[in-house]
């Protein structure tokens, strides 16, 4: 296969994921629609539910997979097949076991289900939907480990593909099955079918691409032992993160009623949207990162850290301004005005959206360069202060209290922690450094949303042609602002050397073609 650099490898990644994930989500859009016409709120609210017992399944990974694509990091750069097999052949070991565990797990918690669905109408079969969703990960268990080693190689466009036809095929069977039968049983089979599927296509693209990890080596001690110590570090990030960011829903069905879940869940639907297309990008770019930090120097580190912390910036502050402006009208034009919320709801949405997003770069920083041990407990703490707060704030201010906890608990605990230790152990700089950065960051992105929402009411109608002139609104608005603040700055200058100006110089010689 040809050798390709860092910044070809990035790009290719981008757009293969991108214009996968801009057809999945219109598809996505299209399904969800037809599945509240057809089974309703309620229906929405326990498949949003189930998501999130999912997801605390997923806890059951304890971190290996991160601690194993960190470890491939070297050998892929000195193609170093031995240790890439022998890596392959223990991560295949654990994955088969924790397959069985997640099982049991699963099963395990069917009687406490009755505990956290809070509807108002009983919904038959409720355990054998919630099983469904159980085998689901179970399956993604029993293959995930071979195609790991294509995005720890910057090559995730080879499987990009899989994902773009199974998805469509997934949503026309959805479609034909809620049209025709209205039923949600045959909706999750395919759900499943459909994970299977993908997993055993990718895997056997992985086989294909790196034949050599079809062989068997055993893992030396010091390595696994290295393993080890990653995994009981990041074991405890991402229990914290887990019940940081998947109890909300939990506590809303409980609290404040199921048929919420799904309220919030649309909301959520347009954020995991968003978030995939921008994880498209930050994921290639931290596979390259990981490549960056075997072979280059302390200060092209720190440099490469600046330009993306400002990307980031710019990216999660135009995503977050269209949130706010475009959520209730796209949601009114999409489904109805009954499934709207206030804008001090909507506005604390886009908070707790903002407030990971531009912490992403220290995250790529911080799995790249194996700093788990002392980020351990963050997340931890933030999920215990986040449970405490909405049980308190939840009593007084119902849902907008419950998502205000979230995003209290996150500035108290890993939005400045996690910087501040980077700062100190890798790259031995003063943290004060970064703190200024993102304080004068969210000033300009307050600032941004603030403006363009102010100018969009102007617009008091909510049609399609309405919306369009916010989307204009929210393109140009924000765009211009942070160009104009930052357009002689060190970032900026490098992304316009490496990025805009490689693009302009295309569009042209094709023109001239």
């Amino acid at each position: 296969m040809k050798n390709r650099t860092r910044k070809q490898y990035v790009s290719l990644n981008i757009l293969t994921g991108s214009v996968s994930h801009v057809i999945s989500m219109v598809l996505q859009l299209v399904s969800r629609t037809i599945f509240l016409n057809t089974l309703g709120i309620e229906y929405l609210g326990i498949n949003s539910m189930f998501y999130n017992i999912l997801m605390l399944l997923s806890l059951a990974d304890l971190g290996f997979g991160s601690a194993i694509v960190y470890s491939m990091y070297k050998p892929l750069a000195e193609n170093d097949t031995d240790t890439i097999v022998a890596l392959m052949t223990y991560y295949k070991n654990i994955y088969r076991r924790l397959a069985i565990l997640v099982a049991c797990i699963g099963i395990g918690m069917l009687p406490f289900l009755p505990y956290v669905v809070n509807l108002n109408e009983e919904i038959p079969h409720l355990q054998i939907y919630y099983l469904l969703y159980v085998a689901n990960i179970v399956i993604s268990y029993l293959m995930a480990y071979k195609y790991t080693i294509i995005t720890a190689d910057q090559k995730g466009y080879l499987i990009s593909g899989y994902s773009l036809i199974a998805s469509i095929l997934q949503t026309i069977a959805q479609t034909v099955i809620l049209v025709v039968f209205k039923n949600y049983m045959l909706y999750l089979l395919v759900f499943v079918i459909r994970t299977f599927l993908v997993n055993w296509f990718q895997s056997n693209k992985a086989k294909k691409v790196y034949p050599y990890i079809n062989g068997t080596k055993e893992l030396d001690s010091a390595t696994k032992k290295s393993i080890f110590n990653n995994v009981k570090s990041m074991f405890l990030y991402k229990l914290g993160g887990l019940l940081l960011n998947n109890t909300d829903n939990f506590i809303i069905s409980m609290m404040v009623g199921t048929v919420y879940v799904g309220l919030y869940s649309n909301y959520l639907t347009i954020i995991a949207a968003i978030y995939k297309f921008t994880d498209i990008i930050f994921d290639s770019i931290t596979f390259s990162v990981g490549n960056l930090n075997v072979s280059e120097d302390s200060e092209r580190k720190f440099e490469i850290f600046n330009v993306l912390n400002f990307v980031i910036f710019w990216i999660i502050t135009f995503c977050s301004v269209c949130f706010l402006v475009l959520f209730n009208d796209f949601i009114s034009l999409w489904i109805g005005n009954e499934y709207l919320f206030g804008m001090p709801t909507v506005i604390i949405i886009v908070v707790n959206f903002f407030m990971p997003g531009i912490l992403t770069t220290t995250s790529i920083y911080r799995d790249t360069t194996g700093m788990f041990k002392e980020t351990r407990f963050v997340l931890l703490i933030a999920a215990v202060i986040n449970l405490v707060l909405s049980v308190i704030l939840g009593r007084n201010y119902g849902l907008f209290g419950i998502l205000l906890a979230t995003a209290i608990a996150r500035m108290l605990t890993n939005m400045w922690y996690e910087p501040f230790i980077l700062f100190k152990t890798y790259f031995k700089k003063s943290p004060i450094l970064y703190f200024k950065r993102q304080a004068i960051y969210c000033m300009i992105a307050v600032g941004c949303g603030f403006i363009t929402y102010f100018l969009s009411r102007m617009l008091n109608s909510i049609s399609v042609f309405s919306l369009i002139l916010k989307l204009i609104l929210c393109m140009i608005v924000p765009n211009v602002i942070i160009v104009a603040l930052f357009f002689r700055t060190k970032e900026f200058e490098y992304i316009y050397h490496h990025i805009i100006r490689k693009i302009l110089d295309k569009i042209m010689n094709k023109k001239r073609a």
